[in-house]
């Protein structure tokens, strides 16, 4: 009763969190609580009913009809490139994330831009400051992205070589890193974060930064018929042999999902082929992710993020395009009035302010421009 009472709380301080940033940032935008709730929220609502809608479109038409081909011939245009390389998907409303993210990946380490949704300001923005990084622009309807496991589906689907994807907010501060990207004979993915199923007695890498075996992953998509998607339903050829490894319905690969996330089972595959996945062992210092960015400020924590990067001296410029990220707040010292006072709420200010102190003070791996 005393867990069950706690979440309630939890959930309560969590959705009234969001209602809170969102009623700030609608307060200035509107001429008063008339205006939010019949002019502002309808608008929000049909907004997410479209993006619903159009989700769905660029899943099933969209990305088979316009992608596929385009970015074959993208892969073609760039074939010295290729081969441990890597991706980072550019979400719109995160370029002041992903300039410092670049700017610690070493000159040597071939990387492509991936364009899921973004503003055409924001592709023009890249396509000048970044000059150097071959550049990909997903065909999308306006205002939508296509999910994480479609994109990544059509990235293991278009590569023979090995590669690897990174998130737009992790920071790399250790470059050695890359040096260690080499395969053993039963390895098929290689991350630095870990993940563990206890009951399957499994540890495993999360996308944040993957590198994959692509002869082993390509055995396991056309052997099993499947792909990155996320799985509600564990495929009924399947649920025997992921039950000899104790994975199934009651216990899918993250234990606190009721479904197989993007990319889980193709690891619970190989897995299940003997294959293993190594983790890099790494120290706090050397990188840092930030995480649930790409999903606007929907919590008082995400808002002091995104202001708290705007205010790098290289972001100054996106506060007028990313204004709806500030939420109506003049700087990050006065977002932090509205966080409360406890110990993990205090460690969370302190540790953004100190990998944004660390961004301003450590120099780029390389010059803007690679070409």
């Amino acid at each position: 009763p005393v867990n069950w009472m706690d979440q309630i709380i939890k959930n309560f301080k969590l959705y009234y969190g969001r209602l809170q940033t969102w009623y700030r940032k609608e307060c200035g935008k509107s001429t008063g609580l008339f205006g939010i709730i019949f002019y502002r929220l309808p608008r929000i609502l049909a907004r997410k009913a479209y993006r619903q809608v159009a989700a769905i479109a660029n899943e099933r038409f969209v990305d088979r009809v316009y992608n596929h081909q385009r970015f074959k011939n993208f892969q073609t245009t760039h074939q010295q490139r290729l081969g441990d390389h890597f991706y980072i998907i550019v979400m719109p409303n995160i370029l002041h994330l992903l300039i410092p993210c670049l700017k610690l990946i070493p000159p040597q380490v071939n990387v492509f831009l991936i364009l899921n949704g973004t503003a055409g300001w924001e592709e023009n923005y890249l396509q000048k400051k970044f000059n150097g990084y071959p550049i990909f622009k997903l065909s999308v309807f306006p205002h939508s992205s296509l999910s994480h496991g479609s994109v990544l589906n059509l990235l293991l689907r278009s590569n023979e070589a090995n590669f690897g994807i990174i998130d737009h907010d992790l920071f790399i501060f250790k470059p050695q890193i890359f040096d260690e990207l080499n395969f053993s004979q039963d390895e098929c993915v290689i991350g630095v974060f870990k993940l563990t199923n206890k009951k399957a007695q499994l540890r495993f890498p999360t996308t944040h930064f993957m590198f994959f075996n692509m002869k082993r992953i390509h055995h396991i998509m056309t052997t099993y018929k499947i792909d990155a998607r996320q799985y509600k339903k564990i495929p009924r050829h399947l649920e025997d042999k992921l039950a000899s490894i104790k994975i199934g319905n009651q216990n899918y690969l993250k234990e606190y999902l009721d479904y197989f996330d993007t990319f889980n089972l193709i690891l619970a595959m190989a897995f299940y082929e003997n294959l293993s996945a190594r983790i890099l062992e790494l120290s706090p210092e050397d990188l840092f992710h930030v995480g649930a960015t790409s999903r606007g400020t929907n919590s008082i924590f995400s808002t002091y993020i995104h202001i708290k990067f705007l205010e790098l001296s290289e972001s100054l410029s996106f506060r007028g395009k990313y204004a709806n990220l500030l939420a109506n707040f003049k700087d990050s010292k006065a977002v932090i009035e509205h966080i409360p006072g406890d110990l993990p709420a205090l460690s969370f200010i302190s540790q953004i302010n100190q990998i944004v102190s660390r961004l301003q003070k450590t120099p780029a791996k390389h010059e803007a421009s690679r070409g």
